[in-house]
């Protein structure tokens, strides 16, 4: 079953459109290169904002999708 899990955006690349989450479970370590929805516009993708990721595959880390910025 899919995870969603709330973390706080650090940092966003507009040329591969994939951010860096430090998600609130772990807030020793940061979760890097998770492709972002097409839907978030890249000026919304401020570090320091709050969004969700959806874990389709808890196993595997590397399916993690950011699904919404608020």
């Amino acid at each position: 079953m899919a995870e969603i899990s709330r973390g706080t955006l650090r940092a966003y690349d507009a040329g591969t459109h994939t951010a860096t989450v430090q998600l609130h479970e772990s807030r020793s370590s940061y979760a890097t290169s998770i492709p972002v929805n097409r839907a978030i516009l890249a000026a919304d993708m401020t570090a320091g904002r709050a969004c969700l990721v959806v874990f389709p595959n808890p196993g595997d880390a590397s399916d993690a999708q950011l699904i919404s910025i608020y």
